[in-house]
């Protein structure tokens, strides 16, 4: 019997949870293992740490008066929220779901339309056993579960009693444009559809930059125009971002939420290939983090251009409906910026980039949350100030951080924040638990 028979078809029997949540929590700590991927791992690290520093500056009223918070404290200090345990689902689920039905490396599963009822049906029985069975909580009991997901789990009871309720389930636009529905929920997750899905294609990305030239490799712009120039990969990001469109869909059907994640996916996979494939240390050159982030943005607004003028052509998007504008409110290229102090070069960059500190956003809406999490990466000047600025933005700062703490993670690694402080790791509770969830191997 494999692992979805196994959790998913017994989900009332306690023994069969109990024993699986058993062996994630028993084995050791791997201190040595956690560095081996050093960006990988900083994605999906960095969501924990930025998640459990903002969990006790959670809903507060922001000041601007008092000493900023740099690491866990409160009565649940180093604990963790359900943006990281959804996290944890989502990878698990992932991993199931290719040991039972398919192969994520192969684009043309996701043309197969009964496919994604598969991935939607899986994600959510995963995420039911976080919240009926408290599985990839910090103490076996869920003390921090979200309306959203409450209400999604429930619909999913609800559609599987009815015939074609799963296709239903894709073909109801009820929320489709409502920007309450579109809630920083799913672009938290999107660390672990990125890794998992980055690993699964790393051959091919590989390939890619090989066919790159010396010359294009020798700058960062160049380098960075030759990979999006690349028509496969741009079908990589194609295949990756439907499959997060579907799981983002799982509970966010809005489509402003998954071009949130769409951009989300892309930065992170483009800091993985230049971390993974450019001479390292990326992050030990002054203004390199700006420089990449700048010049990344241009073929992102492209990209995210070109999807929306196809979705408006197959019927799937409104253009007279605001996901337009609320994403370009993300993408814009309206404004322009120095890197350098000797202010030679100015760069296009979106309007966000210039706000001050004290205009950034603290709500849990998907397009402002990525705002304040590109803002706070952006401006940051390591992966430890990356994270400590989202959570002190008050409001929904636990998953602010959670979303920052991955794009950090991306172009820092997880190094960068063990060096910054290395309480970060050491204070952090269950971290072994942590860590056998995310290097689970069938």
């Amino acid at each position: 019997m494999n692992l979805i028979d196994d959790l998913e078809l017994n989900i009332d029997n306690y023994e069969i949870i109990s024993n699986f949540n058993d062996n994630l929590r028993l084995k050791d700590f791997n201190f040595e293992k956690i560095f081996e991927k050093n960006y990988i791992n900083g994605i999906l690290w960095g969501c924990v740490f930025g998640d459990s520093l903002g969990l006790d500056l959670e809903f507060e009223e922001r000041v601007f008066d008092i000493p900023i918070v740099t690491k866990y404290r409160g009565s649940m200090k180093g604990w963790w929220t359900d943006d990281s345990s959804m996290l944890f689902a989502t990878i698990i689920a992932l991993k199931a779901m290719e040991q039972s039905y398919f192969n994520f490396y192969k684009q043309e599963w996701i043309s197969i339309e009964s496919n994604k009822f598969i991935l939607y049906k899986t994600i959510m029985n995963f995420y039911s056993l976080f919240t009926e069975k408290a599985l990839f909580t910090p103490k076996d009991y869920v003390y921090d579960c979200g309306l959203t997901l409450a209400t999604s789990l429930q619909d999913y009871k609800e559609v599987q009693k009815i015939e074609n309720g799963l296709e239903n389930h894709f073909k109801d636009t009820k929320d489709k444009y409502e920007l309450y529905s579109a809630g920083n929920g799913t672009i938290m997750k999107q660390g672990a559809i990125t890794t998992y899905l980055y690993e699964k294609y790393q051959r091919d990305f590989d390939s890619i930059v090989k066919e790159i030239s010396d010359e294009d490799k020798s700058r960062i712009s160049t380098f960075i125009k030759a990979l999006f120039d690349s028509k496969y990969f741009i079908n990589i990001l194609d295949t990756m971002n439907e499959i997060s469109h579907v799981i983002s869909s799982s509970t966010h059907k809005n489509l402003t939420a998954s071009y949130s994640c769409y951009i989300m996916n892309i930065i992170l996979t483009t800091n993985l290939i230049l971390n993974n494939n450019l001479i390292g240390d990326l992050n030990k050159v002054k203004n390199m983090k700006q420089a990449i982030f700048l010049e990344t943005m241009i073929y992102i607004k492209k990209y995210i251009e070109e999807k929306i003028n196809e979705d408006i052509d197959l019927g799937r998007l409104d253009k007279d409906k605001p996901v337009i504008s609320e994403i370009n409110r993300i993408i814009n290229l309206n404004s322009k910026t120095n890197i350098n102090e000797m202010g030679e070069e100015k760069y296009l960059c979106p309007d966000w980039v210039l706000f001050d500190y004290k205009e950034i956003y603290n709500t849990g809406y998907s397009v402002e949350s990525l705002i304040s999490a590109l803002h706070s990466y952006y401006h940051s000047n390591n992966a430890l100030e990356a994270i400590v600025r989202a959570a002190n933005v008050y409001g929904d700062a636990g998953t602010i951080a959670a979303i920052t703490g991955q794009i950090a993670g991306s172009f820092y690694g997880i190094k960068e924040f063990y060096e910054n402080d290395n309480d970060l790791i050491n204070d952090l509770f269950q971290k072994n638990y942590i860590q056998n969830i995310l290097d689970f191997e069938l």
